[in-house]
């Protein structure tokens, strides 16, 4: 396998890891994969993304620290509540 990787200017584990994709799916395998996460670590739940949108709509000259005190009035602890930098003003 390294003979076969030196000029192609891979490391024998690519090498490695494109035979074992060709294997399991043919060429399809070979094709470009997404990188795109699976998950996002930081992301709001959609129903306190949503509320958050609400707010704006109710009060568009409120800013981020406005709308997380009406978050934390609403929601009263049964949530974690995001950070003022996670609403965006």
């Amino acid at each position: 396998m390294s003979d076969v990787c030196r000029p192609c200017g891979i490391s024998r584990k690519t090498g490695d890891k494109i035979f074992n994709r060709y294997k399991e799916s043919g060429l399809e395998g070979l094709t470009d994969r997404s990188r795109r996460p699976i998950r996002y670590a930081n992301q709001l739940p959609d129903q306190i993304e949503g509320l958050i949108v609400r707010l704006k709509q109710e009060g568009p000259h409120w800013d981020a620290r406005k709308i997380r005190e009406l978050l934390v009035r609403r929601l009263d602890g049964d949530v974690r509540i995001p950070a003022k930098s996670s609403i965006v003003s």
